[in-house]
């Protein structure tokens, strides 16, 4: 794979940096990845549905963990504050610059499914406009370079 655009990272790579790797690629056409500080052992299922309730499909998703990135990415973005820290360095050492967004984990909604299929749709639904801005100010630097 070539130098990555973005690489998305939070705490286990199995809701939030999927679900913002798979957006991301949808309205880019891709140039991204995601990984995890400890990575989960598969894909939350309830990010699944969520995610194929507008039309991906994440089934043949695997979890990753910062060892699996092979290739510096362009730009970082730390899902959760939580490993903010952990964050900061990889950006330092791959001098790549890097944003929070602080999504916050549907996982840990408690109730019936539906209580908890909607928490997960509205962090799909923040991750979705927070890719928006970004893809939308990666575009802005690029044509400030061709500029240049």
């Amino acid at each position: 794979m070539s130098q990555p655009e973005v690489l998305f990272v939070c705490g286990r790579n199995a809701v939030r940096s999927p679900m913002a790797e798979a957006l991301y690629n949808q309205k880019a056409g891709g140039g991204a990845i995601s990984c995890g500080v400890a990575p989960a052992g598969f894909p939350d299922g309830h990010m699944l549905t969520v995610m194929k309730d507008i039309g991906l499909d994440l089934t043949d998703f695997e979890c990753q963990g910062l060892e699996s990135v092979s290739d510096h990415p362009k730009r970082l973005v730390c899902l959760t504050e939580d490993i903010a820290e952990t964050a900061t360095a990889l950006a330092a050492g791959w001098s790549a610059p890097m944003e929070v967004w602080n999504i916050p984990d549907p996982s840990m909604e408690s109730g019936p499914r539906d209580v908890r299929l909607n928490a997960y749709s509205a962090v799909r639904d923040a991750i979705d406009a927070q890719v928006e801005t970004l893809i939308a100010s990666l575009n802005s630097d690029k044509i400030a370079d061709v500029a240049r």
